[in-house]
């Protein structure tokens, strides 16, 4: 899984990753599927596509309630969260990924807006 997240952050910059990312992440999507990382990365995706928003809030729910701590992530399912009219759920995260990384100031900023 290291190797995968290793690839996950350096695909976009050096696209001569991607092949190497997506091969192994189709395997950890097969051996490990309820992985907090598998669960994220496609909900990051899911959330960039127009219909895509109800799946990125599922995948990105699960991840972050199986231990995924980047706030990035936290922030996103928040938004999406709040622009489907579930803002009391929003909150909910935002306290949760504030426990997870209580020194993150985005998520204190983003709590109190």
């Amino acid at each position: 899984m290291t190797l995968l997240q290793a690839y996950g952050q350096v695909k976009d910059s050096h696209p001569a990753y991607g092949p190497s990312y997506n091969s192994r992440f189709d395997v950890a999507a097969l051996t490990n599927p309820g992985d907090a990382y598998v669960l994220a990365a496609p909900g990051r995706k899911k959330a960039a596509e127009k219909t895509g928003k109800a799946e990125a809030i599922q995948l990105l729910s699960r991840a972050t309630q199986k231990g995924w701590t980047q706030t990035s992530d936290y922030a996103l399912l928040v938004e999406l969260l709040a622009r489907s009219g579930r803002v009391p759920e929003g909150i909910a995260v935002l306290k949760r990924g504030i426990a997870v990384k209580p020194f993150d100031g985005g998520l204190y900023r983003t709590l109190a807006v």
